[in-house]
């Protein structure tokens, strides 16, 4: 039985989608949050749920598990948003941030499966604005560039190796090139008052429009070379939109959502689950996410400033730009269940949306042979995002910027999702991982 104490040498790629090989056929319905799997009652998960409340850590959250010999349970809480009476539970919607990037990669292999891309075909056969790609010299002192001797390939934008970079207050290192992706808008995973923080440019309102600016500008490594945060797998939403003729989300819903019953899970929220939906806060140093024009607000604690309000979120309106990195909510119930899916080699009950056998490729490493890791200035940014302990040490998952994260273990054969709304920059600086992990080996070690 594998131990989530020892954390120190575990090393994982946010977001990162892989599947796990388990064979049960147990309900997969929805439980309470009373109800305890295997009557396992979770109670240090619950004490430390209900501290990470009192310390106001977050406004609320929420924890769920199920597997082979762990029944459908849920634990939460706190409430939506700071100041509100609505508990959190498993019915509760998040922004999930970077796991979409998970749900990416998964999309991309049905689409291989499909025999409709390959994972070394090259992008520029969908997306022809990357047919004269160029390379920056040295993206840490400048702009200066030569063009691209290598082919990046459908496989380079789902394990950030496309050479493409990124702009967050979390990866931002301070060179040219990635300070140009933010005052030219190419920030698809930003959203709301992030906006409009000083130096943002406009964002393109379409994916066609987010890739034709990015086509523009320098990558920073070679295709397939270097292991660097990226917006590939939102340059991949378009793949997708292109091949199959039809948007992304749409695509999702066909392929992913409706079969797993994934209810609550989109680009977007309904009205009719607004109730449902909770507010986003900011908690790094220096409150990096939030406008300086923000008001303040009496009902936040000293530590957080809200940065997305349930009442006026933007996820309550249309998308314009489909966000395959970032722009995806959920619940705890929902991606319970697309985790259980992920274990049980692609199949929830009796719905299949995979093969088995690309569940079994997803299992394994699917990256470029030979990749290296970023120069140490260069990489302050993307080895924090890309190299942080986010789940437990042997197990296969990822995690979100405001404090999401889902594992799947194949020792435990259970499937495990974390729900918070608080984004602390930095994944280090997450309060949430050790005192969550310790808890649930403390529940495991009273059962044995």
């Amino acid at each position: 039985m594998c131990s989530y104490l020892n954390l120190n040498r575990r090393q994982c790629i946010a977001g990162a989608a892989s599947l796990m090989l388990a064979h049960s056929k147990l309900d997969v319905g929805t439980a309470s949050a009373q109800v305890a799997g295997s009557g396992r009652p979770w109670l240090a998960v619950q004490a430390v749920l209900d501290d990470f409340v009192a310390e106001n850590r977050a406004a609320g959250v929420c924890f769920g598990v199920m597997g082979e010999n762990l029944l459908p349970a849920y634990r939460s809480a706190g409430a939506l948003a700071f100041g509100t009476p609505i508990a959190m539970d498993e019915n509760s919607i998040c922004r999930i941030y970077s796991m979409t990037k998970n749900v990416t990669r998964i999309a991309t292999l049905l689409l291989v499966e499909d025999g409709t891309l390959a994972f070394d075909q090259p992008v520029d056969d969908v997306l022809p604005e990357f047919r004269n790609l160029r390379v920056a010299i040295n993206f840490e002192e400048g702009l200066a560039s030569r063009p691209a001797t290598r082919t990046m390939t459908m496989r380079h934008l789902i394990t950030d190796s496309s050479g493409l970079g990124n702009w967050t207050p979390a990866s931002d290192a301070g060179e040219a090139l990635h300070r140009l992706y933010r005052e030219r808008g190419v920030t698809p995973g930003n959203f709301g008052q992030g906006l409009a923080r000083p130096g943002y440019g406009p964002q393109p309102a379409t994916l066609d429009e987010l890739v034709a600016r990015v086509a523009e500008l320098p990558l920073a490594y070679e295709p397939g070379t270097v292991l660097h945060y990226s917006i590939g797998f939102d340059v991949m939403a378009l793949v997708i939109e292109r091949v199959t003729g039809r948007s992304y989300g749409s695509f999702l819903q066909k392929r992913l959502f409706g079969p797993l019953g994934m209810t609550s899970t989109g680009f977007q929220v309904a009205q009719a689950d607004a109730r449902r939906l909770t507010s986003n806060y900011d908690a790094t140093e220096g409150f990096a996410n939030t406008s300086p024009d923000a008001p303040p607000d009496r009902t936040v604690p000293a530590n957080m400033r809200l940065i997305d309000d349930r009442a006026t979120s933007v996820w309550l309106a249309p998308p314009a730009l489909l966000s395959g990195g970032g722009g995806l909510v959920s619940t705890a119930r929902d991606f319970l269940r697309y985790a259980r899916a992920l274990l049980d080699e692609g199949a929830l009950g009796d719905a299949r949306v995979m093969r088995p056998e690309t569940a079994r490729l997803a299992t394994g490493n699917i990256h470029p042979a030979g990749l290296a890791e970023p120069s140490a200035a260069a990489g302050a940014g993307t080895r924090a995002l890309l190299r942080t302990p986010l789940i437990p040490m042997g197990t296969i998952g990822g995690g979100g910027a405001a404090g999401t994260l889902f594992w799947i273990d194949k020792a435990r054969r259970g499937a495990f999702v974390f729900m918070a709304q608080a984004m602390y920059g930095n994944p280090a600086r997450s309060p949430f991982q050790s005192r969550l992990f310790a808890a649930i080996e403390q529940d495991f070690a009273a059962r044995l």
